[in-house]
């Protein structure tokens, strides 16, 4: 969908300030800051007035002049002090100047400051790194930034910026950044009030065509070489000749002060004046708010009285015609205007301007004025009809903090409204318990608001969308009552509620897979889906690819699941940037199905950019399901125990934090697949006899997921030590959930028992057919990855098979399959530790072996004979070159 255009009034923060008044080039300056351009650096800190932003326009020019060097100006306002708003300007700026992507912008837009900007952070350095000319970063009226994490990020910028790159900061107070170790490696230079006043020499070269020697010495000493005051009163006698300039300056209170309030305010018509004290309260203004606000159609005609006061009253916008006043002039018309009609006066034209805003879409500034004017509950009726939690999805994660952050934390728990917006925040930045706390409170409030007949701007409908959220993140509830229950809530929403309808339809597209009702799910997503579309959610659109392609991938279709995967990881990173939680959930999504066609490296690769991130944001079971499955299953392809033990305690963590119980009932089973690949017996019953003993087998919430891997870990187990008929009874088990739930990948592993178990027993025919079946299924689904987990003897299978290939009945894509399988199996085989070539059995004995288990022991866990356990010990000690158990342990320990 697209991106409106950056506004033109933010590209003007972006360019230094054009003055109109005559200015000195400040030459032993420029020549100073020349000097020290090797340094990471330069502060130039002095009271208003003092001409920072002017001297350091002209080292703008100065550089751009030399035509080497990326020069980026940002210009900072007191409301910029927000870690969002901040950001989203800085990418601007970087998008802007062509150093970085358009996805910077849309990620700033929609991460949180406050919780992703370590990440965040790192991108930019990288991205400032890649840039090979010089960069000069200013940083205009850096004494608005205080915020905590805006100033982390500055010193992140000082500590890990390449070496091409200088920030360059003016400000009234020295920049509270960590400047210690610069300073004492002498990597900065520092500007003092000192250097920017003006020296004598300097007002006789400015002025000496205005005024005579004695007037500007005096000029001089009076304003003690400030800049701001000596431009304003030259300006004002040049304007006033007939003015001596000693009548000026014979006066005792702040010159700055006089000459704004006796020199322009009161030499201008009671209409001007006005227009000023009534602007004033204004951020920014073009002619159609000052009408509005003033009552007044001519403001075009006043403004032109105050053109002339270029210093004071600067365009922001050429295109539109905005304006803004210098902070020190806007601060002075303020007061006057609080001393004139009274702070009740200046509340009620604050509101005014809020509703000027708002209609005419200027949505941030008309909640900022209502809430500067006190006006709590009009600003979040405001927020309310916006869309409330909706926000969060339009606009993002970033500008819905923006706003919160504007209300403090006693108006956000007053309000159900602000409360809902919180609790839905929080469920974003994967902070599930506090949303749900943070609901309680809200949802508690609003029942009491509709017990006394109380206004509020929230409804029942947001709270019982928000509540399915909630349910869902937490993984509870997840029933046909609950399918019952948003069935009915979808009926109460209107035809043209489409974020809405969509959410809900969202919602139940992820428990119909949950359900294992695939193509509910899918017609649930897809309707969402359109829903989405017409709501104009990218996001939501987002979420429902992931539940269609779930759907597929769980049915077997794992082609058109990737397809989808891909898509939505590019959407996510069109509208996100390289980094975001969606982003992260489509990188494991889609590891997934490369590890299901035996793509394991690339795999790997997806999951580790991915699941870490899910971690700590915001996901649900579903992809945390198949995102810890999936690296335990690739660490145990990689044999490697510690880094099986590793997932599952990560994924226990998560767990435990977010209370997803069905999680830990399938990391249970998982644990128990860890210990059977890494043969600890005794360990593996202790853990199946706690698993078949838990009540949730008897639960009504749906726990396929987890009962079909373990059907699956148990037949295994009971395959590879010979007990055929056990595995058959729980493969045939895992074969019924398949079919019932159309999971053909679950059908093509149950298969996989069942054809070894026949075929351990000798029954070749039943074998040959059920393995056909299963070749047969895995080439219409595509599908590897099961062949390698089985155990060994699956290659002798297959090699038979393909003894009979003028018998068999497989088809082309069969054969193959077929053919594929006996040359990768045979290279798979040979690389897992097994330069000895020993067959299956013995390879099922060698840990047991190292473990130092008994030949009676090694009966008891393989299901065979003490005498057949000494037949394959004579052979392996035979392919070892080895003469006992010593020297067999020792041969195995070592890389051969």
């Amino acid at each position: 969908m697209p991106k409106k255009p950056t506004p033109s009034f933010l590209l003007q923060k972006f360019k230094p300030p054009q003055q109109q008044v005559k200015l000195l080039l400040r030459t032993q300056l420029l020549e100073l800051l020349s000097q020290a351009e090797a340094k990471s650096l330069i502060t130039a800190v002095s009271p208003a007035g003092y001409g920072k932003s002017t001297l350091l326009s002209q080292y703008v020019e100065m550089l751009n002049q030399q035509g080497n060097a990326q020069v980026i100006w940002i210009a900072i306002d007191p409301s910029d002090n927000e870690p969002n708003k901040f950001f989203n300007i800085f990418s601007h700026a970087l998008v802007h100047h062509n150093i970085a992507d358009k996805q910077l912008i849309n990620r700033s837009n929609s991460i949180s400051a406050n919780t992703d900007y370590d990440s965040f952070f790192i991108d930019i350095v990288g991205i400032l790194h890649e840039v090979k000319h010089p960069i000069y970063l200013f940083i205009d009226d850096f004494h608005f930034l205080s915020d905590k994490v805006i100033l982390h990020f500055f010193n992140q910028i000082l500590q890990y910026a390449p070496q091409q790159l200088q920030l360059i900061i003016s400000s009234r107070i020295q920049p509270r950044l960590e400047i210690a170790n610069l300073l004492a490696s002498g990597q900065m230079q520092m500007l003092q009030p000192e250097h920017f006043k003006l020296s004598i020499d300097e007002a006789f070269q400015l002025y000496s065509d205005q005024f005579s020697q004695s007037e500007i010495t005096a000029f001089h000493d009076k304003t003690e070489g400030w800049v701001v005051a000596m431009q304003l009163i030259a300006t004002f006698h040049q304007q006033h000749p007939e003015l001596a300039l000693t009548s000026l300056l014979n006066q005792s209170i702040d010159i700055l002060d006089l000459y704004m309030s006796e020199q322009i305010y009161h030499k201008l018509d009671t209409n001007v004046q006005h227009f000023l004290l009534h602007t004033s309260l204004l951020d920014r203004f073009d002619p159609l708010i000052a009408n509005y606000v003033c009552e007044i159609d001519n403001s075009t005609q006043l403004m032109s009285q105050i053109i002339p006061f270029s210093s004071l009253v600067i365009p922001i916008d050429s295109q539109q015609g905005f304006f803004r006043y210098h902070h020190l002039f806007a601060d002075f018309l303020k007061q006057r205007l609080l001393q004139e009609v009274g702070e009740q006066t200046c509340r009620e034209l604050r509101c005014k301007a809020a509703k000027y805003y708002a209609n005419n879409d200027y949505f941030e500034e008309a909640v900022n004025q209502y809430i500067r004017a006190n006006h709590i509950e009009s600003a979040i009726a405001l927020i309310a009809s916006a869309g409330g939690w909706e926000l969060i999805l339009t606009r993002g994660i970033g500008y819905v903090e923006s706003l919160l952050s504007q209300f403090n934390r006693t108006q956000i728990t007053n309000s159900p409204t602000l409360g809902l917006i919180q609790c839905y925040l929080y469920l974003k930045l994967g902070e599930v318990n506090q949303a749900s706390n943070s609901y309680e409170l809200a949802y508690t409030l609003f029942k009491e608001y509709q017990q006394q007949d109380k206004p509020s701007s929230s409804r029942s409908r947001d709270f019982s969308i928000i509540k399915m959220l909630i349910d869902l993140y937490l993984d509870r509830g997840t029933d046909s009552r609950l399918i019952n229950t948003l069935t009915e809530l979808l009926e109460t929403l209107e035809e043209s509620d489409h974020l809405g309808r969509g959410v809900v339809l969202a919602g139940l597209g992820l428990i119909h897979n949950q359900l294992g009702r695939f193509e509910e799910a899918h017609s649930a997503a897809m309707t969402s889906h359109q829903q989405m579309q017409l709501a104009n959610c990218w996001v939501g659109i987002n979420y429902n690819i992931f539940h269609q392609g779930q759907s597929l991938a769980y049915r077997g279709r794992l082609n058109e699941a990737l397809e989808l995967f891909k898509r939505a990881s590019k959407m996510a990173k069109e509208h996100l940037g390289l980094d975001s939680g969606l982003q992260s959930m489509a990188s494991c999504l889609k590891a997934d199905i490369h590890y299901q066609v035996y793509q394991i490296e690339k795999a790997e690769e997806l999951l580790a950019s991915g699941i870490k991130i899910l971690e700590s944001k915001d996901c649900w079971h579903d992809i945390y399901a198949v995102s810890f499955k999936l690296a335990i299953n690739i660490a145990i392809a990689r044999d490697d125990h510690n880094l099986c033990q590793h997932y599952l305690q990560r994924g226990y963590l998560v767990a435990q934090i977010r209370q997803l119980e069905r999680l830990e009932k399938l990391l249970d089973v998982l644990s128990l697949k860890v210990t059977d690949k890494f043969c600890h017996l005794d360990k593996f019953n202790q853990l199946n006899s706690q698993i078949i003993r838990e009540k949730y087998w008897e639960t009504p919430q749906p726990m396929w997921f987890v009962i079909s891997e373990y059907y699956y870990v148990i037949a295994n187990h009971y395959l590879s030590r010979n007990m055929s008929n056990q595995a058959l009874s729980y493969s045939q088990k895992l074969s019924l959930l398949a079919l019932e739930n159309n999971q053909k990948i679950d059908h093509v592993k149950a298969l996989g028992i069942q054809c070894l178990s026949q075929f351990s027993t000798g029954n070749e025919k039943k074998a040959f057919r059920l393995v056909t079946q299963m070749l047969e299924l895995a080439s219409q689904v595509g599908c590897k990855q099961v062949f390698f987990e089985l155990p060994n003897h699956i290659e002798a299978l297959l090699l038979k098979l393909n003894l009979h290939s003028d018998d068999n009945q497989l088809s082309s894509e069969g054969n193959r399959l077929l053919t594929w399988l006996i040359s990768e199996l045979k290279k798979s085989h040979q690389a897992q530790n097994n330069p000895w070539h020993l067959s299956s059995r013995e390879q099922q004995i060698c840990p047991l072996l190292s473990q130092g288990f008994t030949n009676k022991q090694i009966s008891t866990t393989l299901g065979i004979s003490e005498n057949t356990v000494k037949f394959h010990l004579k052979n392996l000690f035979q392919k070892l070159g080895v003469i006992n158990r010593q020297q067999a342990v020792l041969a195995l320990a070592t890389p051969k």
